[in-house]
């Protein structure tokens, strides 16, 4: 911006962060050159022997591929005991101050912008956090979110507390749900007494 230098190498990744700081950051740049790199993922067939692990649900903000590189809103893991039948949802809120590996250098930020650096960053980030071995991760976004609950047929949670999201409301108790609806559900933050953790609890229930 300060016209010191004539052209650099950006990773697209970064645009959600630029757009914050500069809204017509895209309408003064002139892309030159594009490439995309792609990473296998050495772990996926790698069997889990234990009878307690982790899977982190990583859900990111957009619609469409969920290839696309984004920021990381939702960070659930999910511990399962087969032991004791159990599943424990531990959330961590999407601001909170972390310090990020990898691609974010060891520096503090966001959780959620672990997420553009990849998801296997924002599961060494949440190992790092916590002192815990992650086993699993699932990735998710809007449109991979819609298609599961319409699998589901729609789901019912409990709503302890009224609010309303875009075109939906949602009164106290159980509340049946389709997939849109449960879209909105699960987004709301302003309008929820508690913020972003009552959007985290909200997350967990459906």
């Amino acid at each position: 911006k300060s016209g010191k230098s004539k052209a650099m190498v950006l990773s697209g990744s970064y645009a959600s962060l630029l757009e914050s700081v500069d809204s017509n950051y895209a309408s003064n740049l002139k892309t030159i050159y594009t490439y995309k790199i792609k990473k296998k993922n050495s772990n996926s067939a790698n069997q889990v022997d234990s009878k307690v692990f982790n899977i982190y649900i990583s859900g990111i903000d957009t619609y469409g591929p969920i290839s696309t590189v984004s920021r990381s809103d939702v960070n659930i893991i999910m511990t399962v005991n087969m032991n004791t039948h159990k599943i424990l949802l531990t959330t961590t809120p999407r601001d909170a101050y972390v310090k990020i590996p990898g691609g974010g250098a060891d520096q503090y930020d966001k959780l959620t912008h672990a997420g553009i650096y990849g998801v296997e960053t924002s599961e060494q980030t949440l190992e790092d956090l916590y002192g815990i071995k992650i086993d699993y991760y699932a990735r998710i976004n809007f449109t991979s979110f819609l298609k599961l609950i319409d699998q589901l047929g729609g789901v019912t949670v409990y709503n302890d507390q009224a609010f309303t999201q875009g075109k939906f409301d949602f009164p106290v108790g159980d509340i049946q749900m389709n997939s849109e609806q449960a879209l909105g559900f699960v987004r709301e933050r302003y309008d929820l007494d508690g913020g972003d953790n009552d959007r985290g609890k909200n997350q967990e229930k459906v």
